[in-house]
């Protein structure tokens, strides 16, 4: 229904319109894990680099993740 929060580099690869971003609350490269959990997602993507201790959070607030692959 919503997307919560974007990495920065998504957002300047214009994949979504000017509205739809402004509708998007959180930056990932800077946004706080308490916020994210606050949104109640549903699902998290997550980079193959993301950090083993960020993981770890989104897990322990049984939030679903996907891991996205390098190309």
């Amino acid at each position: 229904d919503q997307i919560v929060a974007l990495p920065a580099r998504l957002r300047r690869q214009r994949l979504f319109s000017t509205e739809q971003l402004q509708r998007i609350a959180l930056d990932c490269d800077r946004y706080n894990i308490e916020k994210l959990y606050a949104a109640r997602p549903d699902v998290a993507f997550i980079a193959h680099y993301t950090q083993p201790s960020v993981i770890q959070t989104l897990r322990e607030q049984d939030i679903a993740l996907f891991t996205t692959t390098r190309v």
